[in-house]
């Protein structure tokens, strides 16, 4: 998918109230997915990388 400049300023417009609420309601490690019918909070309890195994 590839944006006009307007549609880049548009998303930009809806996300910050978003943004904004995360911040102000949430600590950092909370996470939001949408799409066309759901919104997500996720909350990132642990995290492990392992790069050993991938591949150039």
């Amino acid at each position: 998918m590839i944006l006009t400049e307007e549609q880049r300023k548009e998303l930009e417009a809806v996300s910050r109230p978003l943004v904004q609420w995360l911040n102000d309601n949430c600590h950092p490690h909370v996470k939001v997915i949408t799409d066309c019918s759901r919104v997500q909070l996720l909350e990132g309890v642990a995290q492990v990388i392992i790069e050993d195994y991938i591949k150039d």
